[in-house]
C-alpha cells in the first residue's frame, strides 16, 4: 500500500463533509508538510556515513511519503 492511498483512506474515514477534491487536497498538504517535516531530520552528508542507520531510515520514510516504494504494512491481528 502506498502512503498516499493510506492518507486517503483516514481522510475518508473521518467521516468529513469533504468532497473528492478538497480531500485530494488535504492528503497532498499533509504529505508535503511529513515530506519536509521528515527531511529535515536526514544527517548531513559530508558529516554521516552513507550507510548511517538514521540516514538510512530517514531515506526509505521519504521513498514511503513519495509513493516511490509501498509500506511495509503488517497485519496487526497476526501479531
Amino acid at each position: 500500500m502506498n502512503f498516499s492511498d493510506l492518507l486517503r483512506e483516514a481522510i475518508d474515514s473521518a467521516e468529513a463533509d469533504l468532497s473528492p477534491e478538497a480531500k485530494e487536497q488535504i492528503a497532498s498538504q499533509i504529505q508535503d508538510f511529513l515530506q519536509a517535516w521528515v527531511a529535515i531530520h536526514e544527517p548531513d552528508e559530508d558529516l554521516e556515513k552513507l550507510d548511517d542507520p538514521q540516514r538510512v531510515l530517514i531515506l526509505q520514510l521519504l521513498e514511503e511519503l513519495e509513493d516511490r516504494i509501498p509500506i511495509p504494512v503488517h497485519d496487526l491481528e497476526k501479531d
